[in-house]
């Protein structure tokens, strides 16, 4: 069975967003693909995919509930992802998206009278790491990816 390299995508960064480590920290989506990458077993090379592919799936049309709730900091749910989106764009340089990884229900955490970009990561000390066979890597099952998200039921 073909796996949808969007699903496949969308369901690393899910599961990646859960681990303590990756979380409480505004990271670009060039950073996050490079950490699922690294701790992800990925046997199959044309499953491997950088922040611009990440990028893609998260602003997918399909995708517009799970992106309406990364940006929603207003109302938090007692069950949102507990995933977050902001972008920033730099004089001259292209929109940059950030996301930021937190347990459910919660909201990102502010340090005083400091802006969200101000804390921002670029995760040298998670890329620096050195992953063994015995370190607790991203699984991703086949079952994952087909129960990822709940799509709506296609209308005749």
């Amino acid at each position: 069975m073909p796996v949808d390299k969007n699903h496949f995508i969308l369901a690393c960064f899910l599961e990646a967003s859960r681990r303590s480590e990756f979380q409480h920290r505004w990271m670009s989506a060039k950073t996050w693909a490079q950490l699922i990458v690294k701790c992800t077993l990925i046997t199959n090379t044309e499953l491997v995919f950088n922040g611009v592919e990440l990028n893609r799936c998260i602003n997918a049309k399909k995708n517009s509930l799970i992106r309406s709730e990364m940006e929603d900091r207003v109302k938090v749910t007692s069950d949102p992802i507990g995933n977050f989106r902001n972008n920033r764009r730099l004089r001259g340089a292209s929109i940059t998206y950030y996301y930021y990884a937190t347990l459910k229900g919660e909201l990102p955490v502010t340090i005083q009278d400091k802006q969200w970009f101000e804390n921002i990561s670029d995760g040298t000390d998670l890329l620096n790491t050195v992953i063994t066979r015995s370190d607790d890597l991203i699984r991703i099952s086949p079952r994952m990816i087909t129960n990822l998200y709940p799509q709506p039921a296609k209308k005749r």
